[in-house]
């Protein structure tokens, strides 16, 4: 068994696991630059909520990032970084989400 926050890992059955390490620095930056509150949906959507499949996850989470950038100013360089590497982890499981 894998600790799914330690990075994309192999599983004793083959299936990978998808870190969730990326969507919480996210968090921190997001809180680090003064979005407490999308800061908090994305902590209650990643570790509130029991969800039956990990793709059902990504698609709520993505469409909530997406959802943010809509909204948001210019992102400074560093949320902007985490958000990009989040998205390229939530477009693995949907790659055609907007």
């Amino acid at each position: 068994m894998t600790d799914e926050r330690k990075g994309d890992n192999r599983n004793g059955d083959g299936s990978s696991s998808v870190t969730l390490e990326p969507f919480d620095e996210l968090i921190q930056q997001l809180r680090v630059e003064g979005y407490v509150e999308p800061a908090a949906r994305l902590h209650t959507l990643l570790h509130e909520v029991a969800w039956t499949t990990g793709s059902e996850l990504f698609g709520e989470v993505g469409l909530t990032l997406l959802a943010f950038e809509r909204s948001a100013p210019v992102l400074g360089i560093e949320l902007q970084g985490c958000f990009d590497r989040c998205m390229t982890l939530v477009r693995r499981v949907w790659p055609d989400i907007q």
